[in-house]
């Protein structure tokens, strides 16, 4: 965190306890993880209609660039700031591979920063994963 950093207030702990002990159900391919911040798969990473009408306004691709054809297959959430051009959204991507021996941990402050950013904005997150996050090592 440097200075540069814009001021962000954390919700408060009756706010959490509110928004964690809610009657909440997983919403399918989406799902609000924190006050302003969802996660998602490739479906809801496309889906642009969804995207909009929860008022994402960043979107994080754990998963960002092509997949890899076989032998060395990983597998990649191929959207970018191209796809996403005709929406007004700001995109940051991470090329994380989908791969056991891959090591996640040197994205998490850059990642971290860039989700704090747009929190302190006044913006909602999107970060679309594979199936990468319950494996990686870090």
């Amino acid at each position: 965190m440097s200075l540069k950093d814009p001021p962000y207030e954390p919700p408060s702990v009756s706010e959490l306890q509110d928004f964690l002990l809610a009657d909440r159900r997983p919403t399918g391919h989406v799902n609000e993880v924190w006050p302003n911040v969802y996660i998602g798969n490739e479906v809801a990473a496309r889906d642009k209609g969804s995207l909009h009408s929860l008022g994402i306004t960043h979107v994080v691709n754990a998963a960002h660039g092509p997949s890899t054809p076989p032998p060395k297959c990983c597998f990649h959430v191929n959207t970018g700031p191209r796809f996403y051009r005709d929406m007004n959204v700001d995109y940051y991507g991470v090329e994380a591979d989908d791969a056991t021996e891959f090591i996640l941990s040197p994205f998490f402050y850059p990642t971290a920063r860039y989700l704090r950013a747009a929190l302190a904005a006044g913006g909602k997150s999107f970060t679309v994963a594979s199936g990468i996050l319950p494996h990686m090592r870090c």
